[in-house]
């Protein structure tokens, strides 16, 4: 979702040089030198400017073929027993709500682990497990039908993306231009509510 913005901004920008990093870490922003970190999931209260750029909701997946051979799966009892696919495999419970308010927190046993989410997509199309991913990337897979929803009834919590970046006055106005046009992209438009962007 990112890539196409900052592609945008290069080519209506053409003096500003980018390097984009896609890595599963915490990146300091003065240690390693970046202008600016696009984080997933909730943040800690930092020092750092900060805005939600995003959220991306999620859904439950797998292969027909899994579905069909696990006919039990009605519960997040069950969702809990059965192998699931992640990013890490030390990833704490999915949090799960009904459009009714019901709530569950299920730690399904994490049997396969990539930290590229097309690669998950992958794995759930073969018939691995079960995974938790954003909607817009399994969309193709469900048309097509070889992902199928697992507990339709039960909607994962969405990511939140935010973007941080340090206080720069030399580098306000580029910054503050690069935020807005990852904002425009991932049609957010509420701030953080303990920053605001530079001005």
């Amino acid at each position: 979702m990112l890539a196409p913005a900052l592609i945008r901004f290069k080519t209506a920008n053409p003096s500003v040089i980018i390097e984009m990093t896609l890595a599963d870490r915490r990146v300091s922003l003065i240690e390693e030198g970046y202008d600016l970190v696009v984080r997933m999931g909730p943040i800690a209260d930092s020092e750092l400017m900060s805005r939600k750029i995003g959220t991306l909701p999620r859904v439950l997946v797998a292969s027909p073929a899994f579905l069909a051979s696990h006919p039990l799966l009605t519960t997040p009892e069950e969702l809990g027993k059965l192998p699931a696919l992640a990013i890490r495999r030390d990833l704490t419970g999915w949090e799960l709500s009904t459009a009714e308010g019901k709530k569950a927190t299920v730690c399904p046993p994490i049997e396969f682990a990539a930290n590229r989410q097309t690669i998950l997509v992958e794995a759930a199309i073969v018939g691995i497990g079960i995974a938790n991913l954003p909607t817009f990337m399994v969309g193709n897979a469900l048309a097509a039908g070889t992902l199928a929803r697992a507990l339709p009834a039960w909607t994962p919590s969405p990511v939140e993306m935010t973007v941080l970046w340090q206080r720069n006055p030399i580098r306000s106005r580029l910054i503050k231009a690069i935020v807005a046009a990852l904002t425009l992209t991932c049609g957010a438009s509420d701030m953080n509510n303990h920053n605001s962007l530079i001005t």
